[in-house]
């Protein structure tokens, strides 16, 4: 990886040298795109208006559409190696006799080689709700990274609600796709990708809903479960005698006792009868390479970052024939041989060719005819872009003028 990134910039940065009067932006190793809750809080995501203005001032400006309340859709730019980090929300504090913490969130780092043009669904996971009188704390939400065509890249789980009776925290999001159960060992968490449940009904604390399945709520806490990720992610309602809200990427709701955490598998919230403890944590997803996760130890809201590590584009160029010289004002057909779709602009000593600015292409070969305009030694080369920025350069190709010596056709 190190290597890719290494020549693509000294790729760059010889060909940005040799260019004069030309503008060149590059796609460049270590970009970062951070996408947030957009100042949104509690049981529902961010609206377009709120996006808008959160991003007004970053590389994400204009770039991502709200669709459905909360999920932040975006177009992957260029081709290459990415860096995705998700970071699930934690739950929110319960109280009975004091503050009782939420469960913290996990946070899940893979590597992908993604493609210009994919759309990429993020959903970011928000805080629970907490309690400043008795009751439990609302489960935080899962963070989401999915493909537009529903890939699941990364989901971090989100903490559980803290207890909202017997002195329990909420339990820690898992590092693994299996979610925990409540603070005190209970409840059902969900199974390929669905919500979990609470033991029993009498003020439960709701399930957290998962990748593609709905929390579940019993009795009491009937109404407080947490949506999917698939069906919005809203977060469990605030409703009752001890209202509290989950968080926002599917974090269940509060009966008396606390909320599950969202992620992959949603987990359970807090069971009723007495105990009234913290909620589960969800669990976590990654299915790319280089996979690390961890244990957040922040009561936050959750992010995601998307980091370009590299292009994987290629591009060569080579002349008609392998012809190392031409006479002045003879065309030659220079071709231009990709790997991966975007747009070619051939140069000769640094000065785009006419007729062969921008053209798009898709991979394969891309054709330019040249003629020199002078007898000299000529550097030819092309570059390949994807959404306006160079992601490849090819090698320098000199060819050397030489006068007509045969009569003008």
């Amino acid at each position: 990886m190190k290597r890719v990134r290494g020549r693509l910039a000294l790729s760059l940065s010889i060909l940005a040298g040799s260019l004069v009067g030309v503008e060149l932006p590059a796609a460049v190793a270590g970009t970062t795109y951070t996408f947030t809750t957009a100042g949104a809080s509690g049981r529902t995501g961010p609206t377009q208006s709120q996006v808008t203005t959160a991003y007004a001032s970053t590389n994400l400006a204009g770039a991502v559409t709200i669709n459905t309340q909360g999920i932040q859709e975006w177009t992957v730019p260029f081709s290459g190696q990415f860096r995705i980090t998700a970071k699930g929300a934690a739950g929110g504090n319960g109280y009975y006799s004091g503050s009782q913490s939420g469960g913290y969130g996990a946070q899940t780092i893979g590597t992908f080689s993604l493609t210009s043009g994919t759309v990429l669904k993020v959903l970011v996971g928000q805080l629970g709700g907490s309690r400043v009188t008795n009751g439990g704390g609302g489960g935080g939400g899962g963070s989401f990274v999915v493909t537009g065509s529903g890939t699941i890249l990364a989901i971090a789980g989100g903490g559980g609600g803290g207890g909202g009776r017997n002195p329990t925290t909420g339990v820690n999001a898992s590092l693994t796709t299996t979610a925990t159960s409540d603070g005190s060992g209970l409840g059902t968490a969900g199974t390929s990708g669905g919500g979990g449940a609470p033991f029993d009904s009498v003020w439960c604390g709701a399930g957290a809903g998962g990748y593609s399945g709905n929390g579940v709520g019993v009795s009491n806490c009937l109404y407080v479960a947490g949506n999917s990720f698939t069906n919005g992610g809203i977060g469990g309602d605030a409703i009752g005698t001890y209202p509290t809200a989950g968080g926002f990427g599917g974090g269940g709701g509060v009966g008396y006792a606390g909320g599950g955490g969202g992620g992959y598998n949603g987990a359970p919230g807090g069971r009723g009868d007495a105990f009234y403890p913290g909620g589960g944590g969800g669990s976590t997803f990654n299915s790319g390479s280089d996979v690390t996760t961890s244990q957040l130890t922040a009561l936050a809201d959750g992010g995601v970052t998307i980091e370009f590590l590299g292009s994987i584009g290629t591009i060569s160029v080579v002349a008609a024939g392998n012809v190392k010289s031409t006479n002045k004002g003879i065309g030659i057909a220079l071709t231009a041989t990709l790997n991966s779709a975007g747009r070619v602009t051939f140069y000769a000593n640094g000065k785009r060719i006419p007729g062969c600015i921008n053209q798009s292409a898709s991979i394969g070969n891309k054709v330019c005819t040249w003629k020199p305009t002078g007898i000299r030694d000529t550097a030819i080369y092309a570059t390949l872009s994807q959404n306006g920025s160079v992601v490849a350069v090819s090698s320098t190709l000199t060819i050397s003028g030489t006068k007509r010596t045969g009569p003008r056709g």
